[in-house]
């Protein structure tokens, strides 16, 4: 071994020198670093203080579509957003580390994808302040965790506090969860295939109480307002309600999303963490946008969904 060590740099000396260039490349360990990266398959991101990225490796078209340049500058959560939510979204916990987990993205195509993700908090050596974060992605759309994580999300919105309809844009029923059921009175076969029209309540002057929701939908895609709902027995209830039109290119046909909330989920509302709390409105708005997350996720990445059974997602589901 010794004169193995020995011949070493006699070795190394005989091959061309190195430009001045590749000595510098040698020297600094950013270079190195990048090098490294771009030989990895997984795709290698890096944020500031405020969750911006400032780079991103040669790998992103791959795995997100996109080129670098066109991400650089971009906030993290524009780029991709956990599948299940974390509970709290505070700054602190934002910058605690996470591994593996699932996140949805939305390609230049406007089909939703899936990547695994894993990061870091980095800190300033000297000051201790809070740098940004560092982690790396990878395209997991036919991975295992996704297959667990779809039947996870379709037992969260049968559990939601909310009510909850989707249906199709003619405003047949696919799917009604289970509180709507029970605060209806309706069971799942007297609902399949019949029209939400037949469900809302007029009003006595005997306006249509669709064509404020439906023109809204129809020309902004969102809908937010009061609605009167009746039961099977013919008595009115009145609600807060979110609707959305989820329309995207991996969907046979646009979905509608209705959630209504009565007064006993919007007493709920006030204890469940959402991304706004400054009132009642923008609590509903919070919850209601994360349900539509979830709902866009299962219609782009589960085949057959929504069916009226939830039993039939499960067993449909990858």
């Amino acid at each position: 071994m010794a004169d193995r060590r020995d011949r070493i740099p006699e070795r190394a000396g005989d091959g061309p020198v190195p430009s001045a260039t590749g000595r510098k490349a040698r020297r600094d360990p950013s270079i190195r670093y990048e090098h490294l990266i771009n030989l990895l398959d997984d795709c290698v991101f890096e944020t500031d203080r405020h969750f911006r990225l400032i780079r991103i490796s040669d790998r992103c078209p791959r795995h997100l579509g996109y080129h670098p340049a066109e991400l650089i500058g971009c906030f993290l959560d524009d780029v991709i957003r956990p599948v299940t939510p974390r509970p709290n979204t505070g700054t602190e916990q934002r910058r605690q580390p996470f591994r593996n987990i699932l996140h949805a993205y939305v390609s230049r195509e406007g089909a939703v994808g899936l990547v695994n993700v894993s990061a870091a908090p980095f800190y300033d050596p000297d000051a201790g302040g809070f740098e940004g974060m560092m982690g790396w992605l990878r395209e997991t759309s036919d991975s295992p965790i996704v297959t667990q994580t779809l039947k996870k999300l379709l037992l969260r919105l049968d559990g939601e506090f909310a009510l909850v309809l989707i249906s199709d844009p003619n405003g047949r029923i696919l799917y009604a969860n289970p509180r709507f059921r029970e605060m209806s009175g309706h069971g799942e076969s007297e609902l399949r295939g019949i029209k939400r029209d037949g469900l809302v309540s007029r009003d006595d002057d005997d306006a249509d109480p669709r064509a404020a929701a439906v023109a809204a939908l129809e020309r902004f895609g969102s809908w937010f307002g009061a609605a009167m709902y009746r039961t099977r027995d013919a008595r009115p209830f009145s609600v807060v309600e979110v609707a959305f039109r989820i329309d995207l290119p991996r969907m046979e046909t646009a979905l509608d999303l209705w959630l209504a909330y009565d007064d006993m989920a919007q007493r709920m509302i006030q204890s469940i963490p959402v991304p706004v709390i400054d009132g009642r409105d923008d609590q509903i708005i919070g919850h209601a946008t994360r349900v539509l997350h979830t709902v866009t996720l299962l219609a782009t990445s589960l085949p057959g969904f929504p069916v009226l059974d939830p039993d039939a997602w499960r067993r449909a589901a990858p």
